[in-house]
């Protein structure tokens, strides 16, 4: 059986995105474990997470809600890897390749909610 929120091409791109979060944040220092790893992987995992909640066929105002939130989490996804640039536990390399993810996800889900009728 497959849910709505599997067809859509934001979810699709929010769970690649998840997997790559968790790959680069595998090379982080050990003790950041529960500190800055811990907190890009929940904002990576959050997106995901509303975009399906959101399309579970409730109105199109709650759907905007969660999409909303999802482009919240991805912007704080964004800043977490930032971070850890300036940190050094990522290279600028890893960072390039996850923007272009990020960017892509970020005019996607912005697009789908202006779809939705809500261009604030």
């Amino acid at each position: 059986m497959e849910y709505n929120f599997e067809k859509l091409e934001v979810y699709k791109l929010a769970r690649e995105l998840v997997v790559e979060i968790y790959e680069t944040t595998e090379k982080f220092p050990k003790s950041e474990l529960f500190g800055l790893s811990s907190q890009i992987r929940r904002a990576a995992v959050s997106i995901a997470l509303n975009i399906a909640e959101g399309a579970t066929g409730r109105s199109k105002k709650d759907f905007v809600r969660f999409i909303v939130t999802a482009i919240g989490s991805l912007v704080e996804t964004k800043a977490a890897i930032d971070i850890a640039v300036n940190l050094k536990f990522a290279t600028n390399e890893e960072l390039k390749k996850l923007e272009s993810k990020i960017d892509t996800l970020f005019f996607k889900l912005t697009a789908l909610k202006k779809s939705l009728g809500e261009n604030e």
